[in-house]
């Protein structure tokens, strides 16, 4: 979506967006990360009780544009599929007012002749931006490490060991995804660090401690030991 917005304020003529699944949509706000955590404690359903109501008051109903409310709330589409709301500036929702934001049907083909939408129309752009989603794709690097779940996320996802020495941040998919990733990088961080100081102290204290099976006795120049001063267990 803001793609298309970016296209319309970057002076494009025309912008159209097709949309083959209806996103959850939230407006883009300072508390909204800390809003986010408050209701992800509150677990799927009850958060998204509350969901529709702030959607009605910040978005308004698309349904005339093209863009009804899905179904499925916006926590409970986050945890079956890992799939995050879209979160806009509120200017993004005035472009799709204004219709300066065409919302199309999905895309059905690509030919030389334009572009086949589902619903049987046809429209032929000048440029078409394919924004196809993504996946981890962890599975040529890690898969035989057995750290991913049946979608191939790592497990876990919020920077704690998944095996030794290794962590992965940035895949677990939450509203307000880059402050999610900055306190997982510091937890990453903090992590590593104690880490480190354990091994550290652990190795002087190899170093400075005693070693118990250790004789030490007074010899000669050339480390023989004394017979006057070896132990009565050695003079035996």
């Amino acid at each position: 979506m803001e793609i298309a917005y970016d296209l319309i304020e970057g002076g494009a003529g025309r912008v159209r967006l097709a949309v083959r699944t209806p996103p959850n949509i939230l407006i883009r706000a300072p508390l909204g990360p800390l809003f986010a955590r408050i209701l992800l404690k509150l677990g799927p359903r009850r958060a998204d009780r509350v969901m529709p109501l702030l959607r009605r008051l910040e978005v308004g109903d698309l349904t005339e544009y093209g863009l009804p409310a899905p179904e499925e709330g916006v926590f409970s589409r986050l945890m079956r599929l890992g799939v995050a709301p879209a979160i806009v500036d509120k200017e993004v929702i005035g472009a799709i007012k204004d219709r300066r934001i065409e919302i199309v049907g999905s895309v059905e083909s690509l030919d030389d002749g334009g572009v086949a939408l589902a619903d049987g129309s046809r429209i032929e752009p000048e440029a078409v931006i394919a924004a196809t989603g993504y996946r981890c794709a962890l599975e040529p690097v890690v898969g035989h490490l057995d750290v991913l779940d049946e979608r191939g996320v790592p497990m876990p996802p919020n920077g704690d060991e998944a095996a030794p020495g290794l962590r992965f941040i940035g895949y677990l998919p939450r509203p307000a995804h880059l402050g999610l990733i900055a306190r997982e990088a510091t937890h990453v961080a903090e992590s590593i660090a104690r880490a480190g100081s354990r091994s550290l102290a652990s190795s002087r204290s190899i170093q400075t401690g005693r070693n118990p099976g250790r004789v030490t006795t007074r010899g000669d120049a050339g480390g023989s030991p004394s017979p006057h001063t070896r132990s009565p267990a050695a003079r035996r």
